[in-house]
C-alpha cells in the first residue's frame, strides 16, 4: 500500500471519529455520553459550540481524505514561523 492511501484511510477513520465526538459533545448528558464519562447536563450553548469546534475538524479531514494533491503548505508555513520566532535555523 503507498504512503498517499495510507493517510487518506487514517483520514477517513478519523472522520468517523469525528462525527461520532461531535454527536457526544453535544449530547453529553444522553446514554452514551454518560457511557463516555462526560459531566452531566450542561448549557445548550457549551455543547453546541464544541459540536460545532468538532465538526469543522470534521469537515476539514474530510476535504484531506477525499483529495488526492499533497497539501504542504501547512508544513512549510510551520517552518517558517518558527524560523521568524529564531527557533529554526535558515
Amino acid at each position: 500500500m503507498n504512503r498517499g492511501k495510507l493517510i487518506r484511510r487514517a483520514l477517513w477513520t478519523s472522520v468517523a471519529f469525528n462525527v461520532g465526538a461531535a454527536c457526544l459533545f453535544a449530547f453529553p448528558s444522553s446514554l452514551l455520553g454518560r457511557l463516555a464519562g462526560l459531566s452531566g447536563p450542561v448549557p445548550p450553548i457549551y455543547g453546541a459550540l464544541l459540536a460545532r469546534f468538532v465538526l469543522l475538524k470534521y469537515c476539514r479531514r474530510l476535504r484531506l481524505a477525499c483529495s488526492t494533491a499533497q497539501h504542504r503548505l501547512t508544513a512549510f508555513a510551520i517552518i517558517f514561523f518558527f524560523w521568524l520566532l529564531g527557533e529554526a535555523p535558515a
